[in-house]
């Protein structure tokens, strides 16, 4: 049975997230967009998340392709999205961020799937 792989954030990478939100936050802030700071938090972290899983595929050029669409989809939603600016609890933006890990895991999924070609069949 195949062991499961787990994803190791190390103490260093904590921090440089933790720091990066905290910049992310004071931008935002500084521009007077507050209502960006969540999802464009939201949309990083699932881009993130969804590229780690998928790390194995680093070394493909479609893989990084398909990354950087999904970046200027994400961006783009953001800036054209009316985002409230008072405070939208967790269990409601949670569907909607797992639908977008879905989606991506989905896409890069069946991309891989395409950019493998047809099965030789087994003797």
């Amino acid at each position: 049975m195949p062991e499961s792989k787990q994803l190791a954030l190390s103490w260093k990478s904590g921090l440089a997230i933790f720091l990066g939100a905290l910049l992310l936050g004071l931008l935002f802030n500084y521009l007077g967009k507050q209502a960006f700071e969540r999802p464009t938090g939201y949309s990083i972290l699932i881009v993130i998340w969804t590229v780690a899983m998928k790390w194995e595929l680093r070394r493909r050029i479609w893989f990084w392709t398909i990354t950087a669409i999904f970046v200027v989809l994400h961006v783009v939603l953001i800036l054209f999205i009316p985002w409230p600016s008072g405070w939208i609890p967790a269990i409601v933006m949670l569907p909607f961020a797992l639908a977008d890990l879905y989606v991506m895991r989905a896409v890069f999924d069946a991309v891989e799937k395409f950019a493998a070609g047809p099965k030789t069949a087994e003797r």
